[in-house]
């Protein structure tokens, strides 16, 4: 969208950029809580949940499709920084294992929405962003190989951990699990299933 040239103050310029970017990262954030519980919610009630108008709304995100993708975007960009955050590759893996399944619980709403969102499904750009990149998933459990047990695949251990979180997020949202209920029954499912025999599961971060 084009702007008018006009003449400011200096440093004004990088006030409105910083107004701008928490609008749109509100209109993010709001978007990700009100999808994620309704994945046909108008464009109205993200708005109102962002607390701007909608004419506000369509300036950064022009049609639905913008919003979609840009969220992918965010919350491709959250899921990273909490990845940073659970430190993969520090100290004990299976710990490192608990301490992304607690990073990644509370984005499930969100990323279950958005990989069952058509629009991301008709968008290569989508798919790409939410499929590019490394995993560190992969590279934790590489060097988590020898507490696994030798019977099972890398990536049979892979997906049973994400397919426990996909359960874990399912339990808080359909369930009314708490949330530290859900964490233990994940990590005791997965380790007991994945983890060679003489093997404890340490019970803490």
């Amino acid at each position: 969208m084009a702007t008018a040239s006009v003449t400011t103050p200096e440093g004004e310029g990088e006030v409105e950029r910083g107004a701008k970017a928490r609008t749109r990262r509100a209109i993010l954030e709001a978007a990700a809580t009100v999808l994620a519980a309704d994945g046909s919610a108008s464009l109205t009630a993200v708005a109102d949940a962002a607390g701007v108008g909608r004419t506000t709304l369509h300036r950064y995100f022009p049609e639905r499709v913008d919003l979609v993708r840009a969220l992918a975007q965010h919350t491709v960009a959250e899921t990273d920084r909490r990845y940073r955050e659970a430190r993969p590759d520090d100290g004990d893996p299976v710990a490192a294992l608990r301490r992304i399944a607690e990073a990644l619980l509370d984005l499930g709403p969100v990323l279950m929405y958005l990989y069952s969102e058509p629009l991301i499904a008709q968008d290569a750009a989508c798919q790409a962003v939410l499929e590019g990149g490394e995993d560190p998933l992969d590279r934790l459990l590489d060097r988590a190989a020898p507490a696994l047990r030798p019977d099972l695949p890398v990536a049979w251990v892979r997906r049973a951990f994400w397919s426990l979180l996909y359960t874990a997020w399912e339990a808080v949202r359909e369930d009314e699990m708490a949330r530290h209920e859900v964490l233990e029954a994940l990590m005791a499912t997965f380790t007991a299933g994945v983890l060679a025999p003489q093997r404890a599961a340490p019970g803490s971060r």
